[in-house]
């Protein structure tokens, strides 16, 4: 990443989102220069044998990699501390909190494709962090339980979206249909018992 392990900017900050709890929103997180990094090692990836998910009519560009396994590509563990150093910085998590991230999912998505409503597997650890690339997209939440209306969420290409707590594990997410071509980069802490065969949007 950029000199120092920089984010956006000192003005940059974790902000609740949406108003649900455990929501919260890094508006340009990244700049215009590392999201264009990101960007060329996500098409690289994804293009990589291997990859995972594309098969099917209508599927994201998919690729997936754990730690300990094909392992994350240096520039993923970059990224990884990056957002957890910034996610202590302002004040998602506490100092000293195990975040270790150590599974992540590239998905590109053409004009029209989607992500499906769906809260991430319970596999995965309790903080769930992605940035957007390329354009921007409205998330929507609702909540599991199908009470209460839905959340529109509008992401922007660098912004950092991060589900703990409540949103993590009560709310479902997804996007009805991107107007352009949207990467995302999510990151997420898979509990012991070694890498899963998955294939999900997120």
């Amino acid at each position: 990443m950029g000199p120092g392990g920089c984010w956006g900017g000192a003005e940059v900050t974790a902000e609740p989102a949406g108003g649900i709890p455990g929501l919260f929103l890094g508006r340009g997180f990244l700049g215009a220069v590392e999201q264009a990094r990101l960007l060329a090692r996500a098409g690289e990836l994804c293009s990589a044998p291997g990859r995972i998910g594309g098969a099917s009519p209508g599927a994201p560009n998919q690729a997936m990699r754990f730690a300990g396994s094909s392992g994350l590509p240096p520039w993923a563990q970059d990224l990884a501390e990056l957002v957890s150093e910034f996610l202590v910085h302002g004040g998602v998590v506490a100092r000293g909190a195990p975040l270790g991230f150590n599974q992540m999912i590239v998905n590109r998505y053409s004009p029209g494709q989607g992500i499906s409503a769906h809260i991430d597997l319970a596999a995965f650890g309790d903080v769930v962090a992605s940035v957007s690339l390329e354009s921007a997209a409205t998330m929507d939440f609702s909540p599991k339980d199908g009470g209460g209306g839905k959340v529109g969420v509008i992401l922007e290409p660098g912004d950092l979206l991060v589900l703990s707590g409540q949103a993590r594990w009560d709310w479902l997410h997804g996007i009805t249909a991107c107007s352009s071509q949207r990467t995302s980069i999510s990151l997420r802490t898979l509990g012991e018992g070694g890498p899963h065969e998955l294939t999900e949007h997120g």
